[in-house]
C-alpha cells in the first residue's frame, strides 16, 4: 500500500496491482508482495520529477519501553499541558 509520500511497505494481492502502476518501472505485483520485512519501495521527486522507483532497507520496531517510563511521560505530559477544570481537579 503507498502512503502520502509515495512509499510502499506492506502489499497485499488486492493493492499490489494499484501500487506497482503507481510507482512505475519494472515493478510488478508480484514482486511488491515479495519485499522482504523491513523493505520498502519508493520513488523521491527531484527537481519536480518522479525518480525512478527503489528499494530501501528500513529499521525493525524498536523494543518496548518499560511501563514505568510510560507513566512517567503521562505525569510529565500531564503536569505541563493538562489544565484544571472546575468540575475536575487534576491529581499530581
Amino acid at each position: 500500500m503507498l502512503d502520502r509520500y509515495g512509499r510502499s511497505t506492506t502489499v497485499g494481492c488486492h493493492n499490489g496491482e494499484v501500487s506497482a502502476k503507481q510507482l512505475g518501472g519494472d515493478l510488478t505485483p508480484g514482486g511488491l508482495m515479495c519485499l522482504p520485512r523491513y523493505t520498502a519501495c519508493c520513488r523521491l521527486l527531484i527537481d519536480g520529477m518522479p525518480s525512478k522507483p527503489f528499494s530501501m532497507q528500513t529499521l525493525p520496531p524498536k523494543e518496548p519501553q518499560s511501563q514505568e517510563r510510560a507513566e512517567i511521560i503521562r505525569r510529565v505530559s500531564q503536569r505541563r499541558f493538562a489544565r484544571q477544570s472546575a468540575s475536575e481537579p487534576i491529581p499530581v
